[in-house]
């Protein structure tokens, strides 16, 4: 009987939450929330802190919102309860809910980890809204993430990294030196030749630069780079593997022209000029402490290795900005 007085009692909460009674709805939906919880009736209990947790995030009150988000997550995940109709919701809507409100506290790990957590199973069941609403809160926060703790600074013989959320403390490499100048210029070409006096006190070569990255070409591969990251956004919303796999495979494909670019006008370089040589040092010290920082800052590497791009002119070009201290 309690039960269904608990039921009955959040059929109520709705109807006085259409009609813009607001407060009354908060209290019928506690008393389900109570009689759930007392009677072990477990969807009664969701249903209500879902519409609790709604409430209270729209009104401001975050910690009381997560409480009840939080709960109705646990409960679903108890109760397995993965997708149990449009009204009573599914376990990436539960995952969403936490996620929005841990993101507007200021707990991004948190909001990340159930955001991705999160996404596989809205794209599995086909939840084109969630998934939406999912990716956009994710980007959001990587780029947050990114901005607050991206670091690459040396520190008396040692760097000091910092890259979403991973801090460490790693040995110098000449390498380090050329990434430090690449990512404290986003989108802003620089020769191999000045990268080469980056870490020393000699002078910058003047001899033969050879041409450099043409950039009308590089201006082109960046728009085109901005369209397919948009386009793979939009495969993921609506929920479309082939796309996805297409853009994905023609965005590396793209990156690795990229990376072996010495120049994208296609004109030979002659082999023993300044150019060629400070080419073939850099490119080679920057994969060289790319390779080291792996095992070390696994993620920061991962986006080193997709963001650099080598050749006679060598440039750092991110997915999403991020302000580097250096």
């Amino acid at each position: 009987m309690r039960k269904s007085q608990g039921f009955c009692a959040w059929n109520v909460a709705n109807a006085r939450r259409a009609v813009g009674d607001e407060d009354a709805a908060v209290a019928l939906f506690m008393v389900c929330h109570e009689v759930g919880s007392a009677n072990g009736y477990g969807i009664g209990d969701m249903v209500a802190c879902n519409d609790l947790g709604t409430i209270w995030e729209a009104r401001g009150d975050l910690h009381t919102a997560r409480m009840f988000c939080e709960r109705a997550l646990q409960l679903r995940q108890e109760l397995g309860a993965v997708r149990i109709g449009y009204v009573h919701g599914t376990m990436a809507t539960a995952l969403l809910a936490v996620a929005r409100v841990a993101e507007k506290q200021g707990d991004l790990a948190t909001a990340s980890k159930l955001l991705r957590d999160g996404l596989p199973l809205a794209q599995e069941v086909r939840e084109v809204e969630t998934t939406r609403l999912m990716v956009e809160l994710l980007r959001k926060i990587s780029q947050v993430e990114s901005t607050q703790r991206a670091m690459f600074r040396p520190e008396g013989g040692t760097w000091h990294m910092e890259f979403n959320g991973t801090n460490v403390h790693v040995p110098d490499l000449k390498g380090f030196w050329h990434l430090r100048e690449l990512v404290a210029r986003p989108h802003q070409p620089v020769p191999a030749l000045s990268l080469v006096s980056a870490s020393s006190d000699e002078p910058v070569l003047s001899a033969d630069t050879g041409p450099m990255l043409d950039r009308e070409a590089l201006r082109q591969y960046r728009q085109r780079l901005a369209e397919l990251d948009d386009e793979l956004d939009a495969a993921a919303v609506r929920g479309d593997p082939k796309r996805q796999a297409e853009r994905s495979a023609e965005r590396d494909a793209l990156i690795a022209e990229l990376k072996r670019a010495t120049g994208l006008g296609g004109r030979p370089r002659p082999s023993g000029s300044p150019a060629e040589k400070a080419r073939v040092n850099v490119t080679r010290t920057i994969r060289h402490a790319i390779t080291d920082l792996a095992t070390r800052a696994p993620e920061l590497a991962a986006h080193l290795d997709e963001s650099i791009v080598t050749g006679v002119s060598c440039c750092y070009e991110p997915r999403a900005d991020i302000t580097w201290k250096t």
